[in-house]
């Protein structure tokens, strides 16, 4: 079961884990490439983006708002190799972003990943996955969310490691099947680790493995519907040890139902529990209800809705919260007027809890698109993104607007 949390860059979660939920589902933005091929199986693709953005609120402040614009430079390359017991792909993506405001807004991040499936016999397959991340923390999100810009500033940039081992048995047509995972996760900053105004703070304090591991079992009920069951405990470990250790572990245990394509819908739900436990007294263990639903709806052929909602736990990041609850709900359109011509329009709203303090905040979330197929190769794309926050501690209230314009070439 894969977790993907996206912030910085998307607003609206639903089209990014639809499309790894309901492969079928994926839309014209994320077709495959078409490569050339370089020998049986094995088939290179690669693509490359130009982007300007705009946004009104650069720093993500309360007030005192900075415009700012930017050029971005997106390549990726997509090498994969496929046979008759496995497939496997390796896959190299970059953000190369350069802004009006300050050469210290600059940066270069990079996703390096690996995939592999493979099945030697009909009931044993194994599956490892492997990514690299070199990436940053935008300024006014994260440790220094409610902060005030300043132009001396370093973004946070940070290294992660993380991936998966897993071992399924059963045939597909099988009335039972079951998987095996270990997971690991390693995070690092590389900049800013002791805050010059607070030498107590700074990026060090964020550093944390978290690593275990978990399974799941899915029960045929009838040919298009299955009975599904998940586990997974961490042991999560922070690298510098403050007074009232973040050190301890995670848990989740969800149970619910998936439905393949049926008519005109698709999607899963599950529910169950999960809970925080802290090694150190000091700190207050924390657990609730957790869960995950998603279904896509084809209202035609041309035209589709994406509903997602859920909860899912993310780390602290300021010394004060034992543990961030995120409940969510999102609903995307995604539309063809033509065969080359695509809208899509999100809307999402949030509630965030920092647990362990009295922090709350509410976030209402929509963007809206319009794409355009200028030829087989190459995609136009013009975006607005906008969100609302409002805080119970006013000073992290903040709206943000965001207009992208973009052309995509692949190859």
């Amino acid at each position: 079961m894969r977790h993907i949390v996206v912030f910085k860059r998307n607003w609206v979660l639903g089209l990014v884990s639809t499309a790894i939920a309901f492969p079928g589902a994926v839309f014209s933005q994320d077709r495959e490439l078409r490569g050339v091929s370089l020998g049986p199986g094995m088939r290179l693709e690669t693509a490359i983006e130009g982007r300007t953005e705009f946004t009104d609120n650069k720093y993500w402040t309360s007030q005192d708002e900075v415009d700012a614009f930017g050029v971005l430079l997106l390549p990726e390359i997509n090498l994969s190799y496929v046979q008759s017991a496995g497939e496997y792909q390796l896959r190299y993506q970059g953000e190369l972003a350069e802004y009006d405001t300050t050469s210290r807004d600059d940066y270069f991040d990079h996703l390096l990943s690996f995939e592999g499936d493979y099945q030697p016999l009909t009931r044993h397959g194994f599956g490892l996955e492997v990514n690299y991340r070199g990436d940053h923390d935008d300024f006014g999100t994260s440790r220094t969310s409610g902060i005030v810009a300043v132009n001396d500033r370093y973004l946070d940039e940070w290294d992660q490691f993380d991936g998966a081992v897993r071992y399924t048995y059963g045939a597909p047509s099988a009335t039972l099947n079951w998987h095996l995972r270990g997971v690991f996760k390693d995070k690092e900053y590389d900049t800013n680790r002791i805050d010059p105004l607070d030498p107590t703070t700074g990026t060090r304090f964020l550093d944390h493995s978290s690593n275990g591991f978990g399974g799941g079992l899915s029960y045929t009920i009838s040919p298009r519907t299955k009975a599904i069951v998940d586990l997974e405990h961490r042991e999560i470990d922070y690298k510098t040890d403050f007074t009232s250790s973040f050190d301890g572990s995670y848990e989740i245990a969800l149970v619910g139902v998936r439905w393949e394509a049926s008519g005109k819908t698709a999607g899963e739900f599950l529910v169950g529990g999960f809970s925080r436990e802290f090694d150190d007294s000091a700190r207050d263990d924390v657990s609730g209800v957790s869960w995950q639903g998603r279904v896509l709806w084809a209202l035609r052929s041309y035209s589709t809705v994406i509903f997602q909602t859920g909860q899912r736990s993310q780390e602290h990041y300021l010394l004060g919260e034992n543990l961030i609850s995120v409940e969510y709900l999102d609903v995307e359109w995604r539309h063809d007027w033509t065969a080359t011509v695509h809208s899509n329009f999100g809307l999402g709203i949030q509630e965030h809890d920092f647990e362990g303090i009295t922090r709350t905040d509410d976030l209402l979330l929509w963007s809206a698109g319009l794409e355009v197929e200028m030829a087989p190769r190459y995609l136009l794309s013009l975006g607005y993104k906008y969100i609302d926050r409002e805080s119970s501690a006013t000073i992290f209230d903040l709206d943000r607007s965001t207009v992208l314009l973009s052309l995509k070439a692949t190859f």
